[in-house]
């Protein structure tokens, strides 16, 4: 065993379902670290939550929706990675208290490197404006898209997201209300001159509540060929099965959730994980999710 025994975990809200638990068990198990993985259920304020885990003397934490960005003005500082993106996804202990970091956009990075989906130049639909659709967004600017058109329910996360890019990058970026893409005249008009690629960024279809659909119509998808859908379980959503069954390549949200768990990992341990490894995670937890 490497080291002393450390005690790392994820910050979920009650009720909430996590493959996490058992893809960092693997992890450890496999690189031979003694390591414990916790789920810690929040049902009150984050801030509280947080405190107690630093006196009890955990390690490192991954942070899950809703607290992604809640959590951020009760920790000792962050990476710029975090800061950038307003979000984090990764705690780790330091004498202060938790310093947080984002592992999302370089495992949303990888995961396109590793399916061969290229966003160079390409216009981008957004789907969604919380901490998922920020990563989603600065992974499409650090890969030089052409463009970025945000649809969200949330008309006011949706234009702080607009302005933090444009803040960033020169790339053309417009907001949208979610509903305007069940109207055909709107998405015929927009997105009628080249074939884009639709990120969903959303809880909208994660288990147990996989019959929800965040569109009532998929005009969108007869404007693009490629799909992705943070959401890994189920590994194939209901936004999933549409673009599949419009001849779309698409991309679940397993890859993303691998790569940004094993960067949280390393971060904690100072150990890098290989691909033979992430090849072993990746077929033990899609066995899991076919059993649900």
């Amino acid at each position: 065993m490497i080291g002393m025994k450390k005690i790392c975990g994820i910050c979920k809200k009650s009720g909430g379902y996590s493959i996490s638990p058992l893809m960092q068990s693997i992890f450890s198990q496999e690189m031979g670290v003694d390591t414990e993985y916790r789920e810690y259920n929040i049902d009150g304020d984050i801030s509280v939550a947080i405190e107690s885990m630093y006196k009890q003397g955990i390690y490192g934490l991954n942070i899950t929706m809703p607290y992604k960005r809640s959590i951020m003005p009760y920790l000792s500082g962050l990476s710029n990675e975090a800061r950038k993106i307003a979000a984090v996804n990764t705690l780790i202990r330091t004498k202060d208290g938790y310093y947080g970091d984002n592992t999302d956009k370089s495992g949303l990075i990888k995961a396109l490197y590793n399916s061969d989906i290229e966003l160079r130049d390409r216009h981008i639909i957004l789907l969604g404006s919380g901490g998922a659709a920020y990563a989603a967004a600065y992974a499409c600017v650090d890969e030089g898209v052409g463009s970025i058109s945000i649809y969200s329910r949330n008309s006011e996360t949706a234009e702080e997201l607009a302005r933090r890019l444009a803040a960033t990058d020169s790339i053309p970026v417009s907001c949208n209300e979610l509903n305007c893409l069940d109207d055909k005249t709107h998405v015929e008009e927009h997105f009628s001159q080249k074939k884009s690629i639709i990120i969903q960024a959303t809880p909208v279809g994660m288990y147990p509540h996989i019959s929800d659909r965040l569109l009532s119509r998929n005009y969108v998808h007869r404007m693009c060929d490629t799909a992705i859908d943070l959401i890994y379980n189920p590994l194939q959503t209901g936004f999933l099965q549409a673009a599949k069954e419009a001849g779309l390549i698409c991309l679940s949200g397993l890859d993303m959730l691998i790569y940004q768990g094993a960067a949280s990992w390393e971060l904690w341990h100072g150990v890098s994980i290989g691909d033979e490894l992430i090849n072993i995670v990746r077929k033990k937890l899609i066995r899991e999710l076919a059993g649900m």
